[in-house]
């Protein structure tokens, strides 16, 4: 699910599969997210100008937000670590929690 909460939010293709990679080794280790391995990969292929921090006070529309690069590298690691936690959340329960459940206590 990193890779396309990746993808849905319109990163490279590479940034996307180091996402979907790293996603089940960074369930292991709470201070580690697949969505800063993702932005950092991201952050490689689109360069931060001095012209995108500036213009983060002068933004109108969401055309402005979408050409700023320092944007587009933080929605790729938002995008990650939502498609990552939605993942866990639906992964955990049915195959962690439900089997255990049912060993402990029978049935």
């Amino acid at each position: 699910m990193g890779f396309i909460g990746s993808i849905l939010s319109g990163s490279k293709l590479i940034s996307a599969i180091v996402g979907g990679v790293v996603a089940p080794l960074t369930i292991i280790h709470p201070l580690l997210a697949a969505g800063w391995f993702s932005g950092l990969c991201e952050a490689k292929f689109r360069k931060v100008r001095q012209s995108d921090i500036k213009n983060l006070a002068h933004i109108e529309s969401f055309r402005d937000l979408w050409n700023n690069n320092i944007f587009r590298i933080l929605l790729v690691v938002i995008g990650t670590n939502l498609g990552v936690s939605i993942a866990t959340l639906v992964i955990l329960p049915s195959k962690v929690f439900i089997p255990l459940f049912m060993k402990i206590f029978g049935g």
